[in-house]
Formats: structure tokens, C-alpha cells, sequence
């Protein structure tokens, strides 16, 4: 009884989270939905959210792989946690002790273009070559050669190729659920306080922004050594340098990267992990430093998890991804790297004997060769001439058929 109350109570605090994320923007599914799967075309008849999951309930993609309004993504960010902490001018003028600075001297404020006393601001790139986002704290000349540093498809040019690429590293490379609480599915009250922990901790340790600098004419520093390609940057290109990794590190934009995915870092947002020193996006970092739910791809924040298929579940996450059946402790059938009941296995995955033309269940003998398959009986695995059995013998397969000899092969041949 208290077991029912308990998940009566669940489902209301679920529901009130849902109702304050719909009031506050956070939920885009109405917006999104049909949005067509940029990965499987018209095989999908649009996007269709599933909650938990976060993908497509026809498809079974994540939502970045469907062509969604952009303007949705955009208010989404900037409404929430992750604008807050990412996008907001306080993230930029943050005054902390910089790592690695052997000198130990007081780090600059981050400075505005306005009290820097730059008017060039690289903001007019948007008008005058149509990005849809700039870095910021730098020239026009700076936010150009940063531009022309990136691969072509990447750039963040309106309506072209880079526009989407960027718009699926925001939602890929920043979870909003890895940020912000209200994301989250039906936290317990320990969870969430975890959560904003961990938000917290990543925030003021490993949060950081890419600075683009131009190297000028004359300028002889040894700094101006990419930490990727360990190649120099000429006079008029710049290097991207991140705080958080020290003052001497920077690379070339095309080499700003994650070091677990290789994206280049979207908007120039990383986070440092100080024990192996390297930058990520923060999908990455998050995980190297908490499981993530292969199922609902959140972070797992309980003690219990469940560890199938080389990847990490919640207790009650792990089910088919069909039906959404729980499959602890039971039969079921894996398909890249995700689970299926029996039932859905057969459904989604049914295999056509070649013989009899009928499904081969999965308790069923099958015998396979090449795309080919047949049941594994002397009734569907036989020569298609003479009718003798083929099981456990040598065989001839031409065309979905098998033979016992060659001579058979050829007058099946002639006669079809």
C-alpha cells in the first residue's frame, strides 16, 4: 500500500515538474513535433517525442537528427539553466584564478567589447555575412580568421549546412539535463540535491570559454603552437586559448575539439577535467565523471544502476525499447547495443525463411549464408532440385537457393 502511494506521489510531482517546464518553454514537443529525421527520410513520419527517452517514438532517434525549428532550440537555451550559466554576460566577465599560470599573478577580468574600448565588434559579422553567432571579446578581423579556421560544412552561416551542424552540438554537446534540474525525470529529493551539486562544482571548476586571439605582425611568442596538431599558427591566424587549460595552450579553431567526440566545441564552450588535463564538450566531461542512462540519457545519480550491453541503465530504464517492457532479470534480445522483449525482436527484426516464405522465430533452428537465411529444418534446407536434405552437409548457394551438386545448379538454371 505504501508502495502505491508512493508512486501515486511520484506521478504528481512528475506531472507539476512538467506542467511548470511547459509554463517556463522547456518542453519543445508540440513545437517539434513532425519535424522531419534528417537520418532516415521519409521512412519516418516525424518526430514524435517519447518523455523519458527523449527521441522519436517512430524512429527511434534522438531529436538533434530531426530537422527542429530553430528558433525553438534558441529560446530553449537562453530560458533556461543552460543560458543562464552559458550565454549570460556573467559568464564572460568571470574573474578566478587561472590554472596552470606558473606565475601566480591575478587573472584579468573577462572584458566586454565595450570596456575593452572595441567598436569593431564581430557582431556585425551577422549582417554582413549572415552567421548566426560570433565569438565574442575579439576584432572583425579576429572573428573572420577564426571563420575561415573552421571546415566549410561547419561554419555557422544561416542556411547552410554549418547552421544545422551547430544546432545539433547544442542540443549533443550541452544537455540541458545535465544543467538544470527541471530537465530531469522524477528525481528524488537526494538526486536532485546531487545535481545541483554536481551544476554547481562544473560550473566553477571546469566551465570555460574559448578566447579567439589574432596573432599580429611581428609577434614572436612561442605560444602560438596548436596543442592538437602541434602546428604553428602564421602572422593573420588566430588560436583559440582556454584559461582553464593555461595561459601557453591554444589550438587552431578546427582543432578546438572535445578530445572523446573530435566536435569542434560549439560557441567555444569546453570543460576542463583537471586530473587528465584535456577539454570536452559537456556531455563528455559530465560522463567522465558519472554514468549516463543509455536509455533516458540522463546522468545516474543512485548507487543502484544496472551495467548490460557495455552501457550503464537505470534499475527501471532498463526495457525494451519498443514497448518499454522491464527486462531485468529477463529473456531478451539485443540490437545495437539496445535491448527488445522477444515479442519486439520479432516484430522489428523478423527473419523471412527463403525457403517456406514464414517468419523464423527465435526459438526456431535458422541456417544463414550470406544475406540468406532459412529455417535450419530438412524441410526448408533442401536442394531445390532433387528436395534432399542439406543440413550438415555441403552445399551450393546460388540466388537464395542451395544445391547439392553442381549438375543440379545448372539444370535449375535452365529451367528458371
Amino acid at each position: 500500500m505504501a508502495s502505491d502511494e508512493g508512486k501515486k506521489n511520484k506521478i504528481k510531482r512528475l506531472a507539476s515538474v512538467r506542467a511548470v517546464a511547459i509554463q517556463k518553454g522547456v518542453l519543445t514537443h508540440e513545437v517539434d513535433e513532425g519535424s522531419p529525421c534528417l537520418r532516415c527520410g521519409d521512412s519516418c513520419p516525424g518526430f514524435s517525442l517519447h518523455f523519458w527517452r527523449k527521441i522519436c517514438k517512430n524512429c527511434l532517434c534522438p531529436r538533434e537528427e530531426h530537422d527542429i525549428n530553430e528558433d525553438t532550440s534558441k529560446t530553449e537555451l537562453q530560458e533556461t539553466q543552460v543560458g543562464k550559466i552559458l550565454f549570460s554576460p556573467s559568464a564572460d566577465t568571470l574573474t578566478r584564478k587561472v590554472s596552470g599560470d606558473a606565475g601566480g599573478r591575478s587573472p584579468r577580468p573577462r572584458r566586454s567589447l565595450e570596456a575593452s574600448g572595441q567598436v569593431d565588434s564581430p557582431s556585425l559579422l551577422k549582417k554582413s555575412h549572415n552567421f548566426i553567432w560570433t565569438p565574442s571579446g575579439c576584432s572583425v578581423a579576429a572573428a573572420r580568421a577564426y571563420f575561415e579556421g573552421l571546415p566549410q560544412n561547419k561554419a555557422p552561416v544561416r542556411g547552410t549546412p554549418g547552421e544545422r551542424y551547430r544546432q545539433k552540438q547544442l542540443i549533443r554537446q550541452l544537455p540541458a539535463y545535465d544543467i538544470d534540474t527541471l530537465y530531469c525525470n522524477d528525481l528524488e529529493d537526494e538526486e536532485r540535491k546531487q545535481m545541483e551539486l554536481f551544476v554547481r562544482v562544473r560550473r566553477e571548476k571546469a566551465l570555460g570559454r574559448g578566447e579567439v586571439k589574432l596573432r599580429e605582425q611581428g609577434d614572436r611568442s612561442p605560444l602560438w603552437v596548436c596543442s592538437d596538431c602541434k602546428l604553428p599558427m602564421r602572422t593573420g591566424e588566430v588560436g583559440v586559448f582556454a584559461d582553464r587549460a593555461g595561459v601557453n595552450k591554444c589550438w587552431h579553431p578546427a582543432c578546438f575539439t572535445c578530445c572523446d567526440c573530435n566536435e569542434i566545441l560549439v560557441d567555444l564552450i569546453y570543460f576542463y577535467h583537471n586530473e587528465d588535463k584535456r577539454i570536452y564538450c559537456g556531455r563528455h566531461h559530465a560522463e567522465r565523471l558519472k554514468p549516463r542512462c543509455a536509455a533516458c540519457d540522463e546522468l545516474i545519480l543512485c548507487t543502484e544502476y544496472t551495467r548490460a550491453e557495455d552501457s550503464d541503465w537505470h534499475l527501471d530504464h532498463f526495457c525494451c525499447l519498443r514497448c518499454d517492457k522491464e527486462l531485468g532479470g529477463k529473456q531478451y534480445r539485443p540490437q545495437d547495443g539496445m535491448p527488445f522483449c522477444l515479442s519486439c525482436y520479432e516484430i522489428s527484426f523478423a527473419t523471412v525463411c527463403e525457403s517456406c516464405g514464414k517468419t523464423i522465430t527465435l526459438d526456431e533452428p535458422r541456417l544463414c549464408h550470406g544475406n540468406y537465411t532459412w529455417h535450419g529444418t530438412p524441410k526448408c534446407f533442401r536442394c531445390a532440385v532433387c528436395h534432399d536434405s542439406l543440413v550438415d552437409k555441403a552445399f551450393l548457394p546460388k540466388h537464395g537457393k542451395v544445391f547439392c551438386s553442381k549438375s543440379h545448379a545448372k539444370q535449375y538454371r535452365s529451367k528458371n
